[in-house]
């Protein structure tokens, strides 16, 4: 017996710790099923919550152009606008001027052209005289001096006159005036067709040039942003494809490629904003929530 039990230890001494050699009968009754060991890529996934909001780049504030007092709002959130529609209306004096300067510049272009033909006849007529040898030289070019200061007279004219109807649309638009408004009222029109998603105007308020009125925002321009914790944000790239489902619809799901990783840790909930954009048609509205994973 002590003979063998020497004789046998080397041998599994000589066996890593970790690996058992095993015959070929003993695989076949065992049921052993081989295979060759193959690398692929690490994955992950984590589900946090998500929410449906509308793109920032979608959405157009539309604030006041002039200084004075709203007299009409003509549209509500949730309204569906189209461009150039009408959305609120602001009495002011500087329209008043605008349209003042429009009709002395629109008189003082007929003043001008009349000043222009006469003095282009008179040019003509000089000339003509002069090649009969019954003008001097002298004569024929104070004509054609006063000729040439009629014509700068008559296209500064113009220039002033076109200057002031830019004002006068810039400030009222290209459309027609809407019901309610006269030509004192500036009009603030749309420049996209979309949904009034926000609303700061009020009639009867005094507004200064700048201030926000109207926010109106393209519904089918949606994205969603989540909040990942900071650890498990590790590795999330642009381009990453993400899965949502939204709470009215727990069992459908879409997809999503991430557009925007921020580069900074909020520092109260010590997360990162992931902000991706959705695949085809939006499936809900803006402010939907739902899990992303």
């Amino acid at each position: 017996k002590g003979d063998s039990a020497d004789a046998a230890a080397p041998a599994a001494a000589s066996e890593p710790l970790d690996t058992a050699t095993l015959s070929a009968d003993a695989v076949k009754i065992a049921g052993f099923t081989l295979d060759t060991a193959r690398k692929t890529p690490w994955s992950a996934s984590i589900t946090v919550p998500g929410r449906l909001q509308l793109d920032p780049n979608a959405l157009e504030t539309i604030g006041s152009i002039t200084e004075g007092r709203i007299t009409h709002v003509t549209v509500r959130v949730g309204d569906r606008v189209v461009a150039n529609q009408p959305l609120v209306m602001v009495h002011s004096h500087e329209i008043m001027d605008a349209r003042s300067t429009l009709k002395a510049s629109t008189a003082h272009v007929a003043a001008m052209q009349a000043e222009r033909d006469l003095a282009v006849t008179a040019a003509e007529r000089a000339q003509r005289l002069f090649d009969n040898k019954a003008m001097s030289r002298a004569e024929l070019e104070r004509a054609q001096v006063a000729r040439r200061v009629a014509e700068s007279n008559f296209e500064q004219a113009v220039a002033e006159r076109d200057r002031a109807a830019a004002l006068v649309e810039h400030l009222a638009g290209n459309g027609p005036l809407p019901a309610g408004a006269d030509e004192h009222d500036v009009i603030i029109r749309t420049p996209i067709s979309g949904v009034v998603t926000a609303r700061a105007a009020q009639p009867g308020t005094v507004v200064l040039p700048g201030v926000p009125l109207v926010t109106v925002g393209n519904p089918e321009r949606l994205q969603l942003e989540m909040h990942v914790p900071e650890q498990q944000a590790v590795g999330i790239d642009v381009g990453a494809v993400v899965r949502y489902a939204l709470t009215d619809r727990p069992d459908q799901y879409f997809d999503a490629v991430v557009s925007r990783v921020a580069p900074t840790v909020d520092t109260l909930t010590r997360t990162v904003q992931i902000v991706a954009q959705l695949k085809g048609k939006p499936a809900g509205r803006a402010e939907t929530f739902g899990q992303a994973n």
